[in-house]
């Protein structure tokens, strides 16, 4: 293998885990204020279970989208009445 191209492909491969670490760092810092715990029926788990492995986000981050989005819907519902 040509040395310019083990050089770059060193490079690409420090890249990726500078940009990994600072997402770890980023995730492991954000802190929310409150905690709180669902009861969900089975089918609903399962299909955010898939929808977020899909979609390679946590289930937490999928439910916060998801009452962010209702709050949001909400918001605009009242504002028209």
């Amino acid at each position: 293998m040509p040395r310019y191209v083990e050089h770059n492909i060193k490079a690409i491969i420090i890249a990726f885990h500078h940009i990994h670490n600072e997402e770890d760092i980023i995730m492991r810092t954000r802190q929310f204020s409150t905690s709180l715990s669902v009861a969900l029926p089975s089918e609903h788990l399962e299909q955010i279970k898939q929808i977020t492995d899909k979609q390679q986000i946590s289930m937490a981050e999928w439910v916060r989208d998801a009452v962010a989005m209702a709050l949001s819907k909400n918001t605009e519902n009242s504002s028209d009445a």
